[in-house]
This record gives C-alpha cells, sequence and structure tokens, in this order.
C-alpha cells in the first residue's frame, strides 16, 4: 500500500507543461498533499490497531 501512495505522490508523472490549478494551487501539489495526508492516517491506522494496549487490572498487555 505504501508503495502504490509513494508512486501517486510524487509528481513525476505529471507533465511539465500542466497548468491546471486547484484550490488556487497547481495540481500537483494538491494530489501530493492529499497523498501525504492519506499515509498518514494509514500509518495511524496501522498503529492504532496494531498497537498493544496494557490491561489496567493485571498490568499485561493485549491486543486490540
Amino acid at each position: 500500500m505504501y508503495a502504490v501512495l509513494f508512486v501517486i505522490g510524487v509528481p513525476w508523472y505529471w507533465p511539465a507543461s500542466d497548468t491546471t490549478v486547484w484550490l488556487g494551487m497547481p495540481a500537483w501539489v494538491v494530489v501530493s498533499l492529499a497523498v501525504s495526508v492519506a499515509v498518514s492516517l494509514f500509518t495511524a491506522g496501522l498503529l492504532w490497531w496494531a498497537w498493544p494496549e496494557e490491561d489496567e487490572t493485571t498490568g499485561m498487555e493485549t491486543t486490540r
């Protein structure tokens, strides 16, 4: 999944002559920022679900 997001997020496939503007910025900037947010949310989600949670009653770690 990270490889796919990396390929989409790095703007090497945008033509140099492209002048498309979204939200007042070049389109490749908007796409790169959106992919950056997606990678951050994906990583946070993976860590949220995989991080062991400490059991308050016994002090033992359990998975979610």
